[in-house]
């Protein structure tokens, strides 16, 4: 059912997106910050708890809103427009963009 609906509707994919986008960000922060207020006493981490390379300096210095994570969530939308205008408008198979999704 959800697949239907974000497969068939623009804003609910962007939505869908931007909202587990956010909170796998929110997520890395929550856990930058229970790591330097103690956690780093038991459990080091060498290249630090952020898997993303280009996010990981934003989220050990606690960065709530990064210009680079902003970047990301705007190319990733237009990706995401523009290949459910192709699949939706120009070959009119959702399956297409649901797979992407």
């Amino acid at each position: 059912m959800l697949i239907e609906l974000v497969s068939s509707q623009l804003p609910a994919a962007l939505l869908t997106w931007t909202l587990l986008y956010a909170s796998d960000y929110g997520l890395s922060i929550l856990a930058s910050r229970m790591y330097q207020s103690g956690a780093h006493e038991i459990l080091i981490y060498q290249g630090g708890i952020e898997l993303t390379p280009r996010l990981r300096e934003d989220v050990a210095h606690v960065r709530l809103l990064s210009p680079r994570w902003l970047l990301g969530l705007v190319v990733v939308g237009v990706l995401l427009s523009l290949i459910w205008v192709l699949s939706i408008r120009v070959l009119g198979e959702p399956a297409y963009f649901g797979f992407v999704m």
